[in-house]
């Protein structure tokens, strides 16, 4: 990827096991993390979405928000990385703690509780 127009896209039907076609974090905490540098106000870091439930981590109106959704979930949303500046995106859901949380640059810049319920 050369960091200024290429993505990444995988079809669901192109990985292997069962697990790695679904994207399904299951039950299990996960972590989304992105190197990202762009002056777009809009775009998809990463996303697994199906009728309702699973992820999002995305650049939306110049903000970047965090979104979990099923039986319980919800969004955290927070000032957008700096345009044409590398910015370090991790976006973390811990089941444990019951929580969300979203870090730029490794500085913790929002966080929601949340249950299980999503995939």
């Amino acid at each position: 990827l050369n960091g200024t127009d290429e993505f990444l896209r995988v079809a669901h039907d192109t990985l292997g096991g069962p697990e790695a076609r679904t994207l399904d974090v299951g039950e299990s905490s996960f972590v989304i993390e992105a190197y990202l540098r762009t002056a777009d106000a809009d775009g998809t870091i990463a996303r697994k979405m199906h009728d309702g439930v699973g992820y999002a981590l995305e650049l939306v109106g110049g903000k970047l928000q965090f979104t979990v959704m099923g039986e319980s979930g919800g969004r955290v949303t927070v000032d957008g990385p700096k345009a044409d500046a590398w910015t370090h995106v991790l976006a973390e859901v811990d089941r444990a703690a019951g929580r969300m949380t979203l870090y730029v640059d490794g500085v913790e810049v929002g966080w929601l509780a949340v249950e299980g319920g999503f995939r």
